[in-house]
């Protein structure tokens, strides 16, 4: 906090003025609380926008990823505490290759489904923490790029800004002067990788648990085909339990093909942000060192029409 103040009160606005300013004062106030370096700089609605960006990310951050994850956890460690007490008295079903009591089927299936849900959202924290971290760095990078000195380009080529966006997704910004647009499409596609890498988890988790339920129901099937017509109340009892596993694991694969979905989606996203940002470096190579405006003209003519033009430059 003292150096955010420190920086504060030795930086000055430049959003109007022409003096060379150095730009540390601002990027450090940047470094301590986004968004504020292109607040102090005269930037205001910019370094308003980052700063609320990454206020939101880091706040469902710190929900996601620590405050229901930690709830969740404490939820399972009760679960486990009460699986630890006597069940006497109560009948037994069959779950997984083991008999266990009826009264405790019901908080081992909710010890199930904490532990499922707290996967969800600390994948959920990890995808915000990616994002956070990349907003988080395009607002250093943005500082540095409203208060510092940026050197003048050269002309650069289409194709040298294609074949590095390709090989290396924002390095075809970084060649065209554009970090920031660097930066942000490294962000996306960091957020959408750690997406892609969690639902995959994910999937896999509840795929494994499928099959695991699907091989005990197997083993159900085999010994119930191995009752007679004296063993009816037992082979009942055994068809209810295979019943309920095959019902489980059905459950399981479904929750495993919508990871699934969503891995692909993800994908999906992750090239075209990838391909748009071969596109993005191919149209500013085309465009390196024209600064000027486009002109827009609205002439009133002689036969009362109104006679639209627009000027715009061209390399020669």
């Amino acid at each position: 906090m003292l150096i955010f103040t420190a920086a504060v009160f030795s930086a000055v606005d430049i959003s109007d003025s022409n003096t060379e300013t150095s730009m540390w004062p601002y990027f450090a106030a940047s470094a301590v609380i986004p968004g504020s370096g292109q607040i102090v700089a005269g930037k205001r609605l910019k370094g308003g926008a980052l700063l609320a960006l990454e206020a939101i990310l880091v706040s469902s951050c710190y929900n996601d990823g620590f405050y229901l994850t930690g709830r969740l956890k404490d939820k399972i460690a009760d679960a486990d505490h009460k699986l630890k007490a006597s069940f006497t008295g109560s009948e037994s079903v069959y779950y997984k290759g083991e008999m266990v009591a009826v009264d405790s089927l019901s908080i081992i299936e909710d010890k199930d489904d904490y532990t499922a849900t707290r996967n969800y959202y600390s994948a959920l924290g990890w995808r915000t923490l990616a994002f956070a971290t990349g907003v988080y760095i395009t607002n250093l990078v943005d500082c540095r790029q409203t208060v510092g000195k940026n050197k003048e380009l050269l002309d650069r080529s289409a194709t040298g800004a294609y074949w590095r966006s390709m090989l290396f997704p924002g390095w075809g910004q970084l060649y065209n002067g554009k970090p920031v647009k660097a930066c942000m499409a490294l962000t996306a596609l960091a957020g959408l990788g750690v997406n892609i890498v969690q639902w995959n988890k994910l999937g896999g988790i509840h795929e494994d648990r499928s099959k695991d339920f699907d091989r005990h129901v197997t083993i159900l099937d085999s010994r119930i085909s191995g009752l007679d017509s004296t063993h009816t109340v037992l082979k009942d009892s055994l068809t209810a339990d295979r019943g309920r596993l095959k019902s489980t694991a059905d459950r399981e694969l479904a929750v495993s093909s919508r990871y699934y979905s969503r891995r692909n989606e993800n994908i999906w996203y992750a090239l075209a942000i990838y391909l748009f940002a071969s596109f993005d470096a191919v149209v500013d190579a085309h465009l390196t060192g024209f600064d000027k405006k486009i002109e827009f003209s609205c002439i009133p003519e002689s036969n009362g029409g109104i006679k639209l033009s627009a000027s715009i430059p061209v390399k020669p």
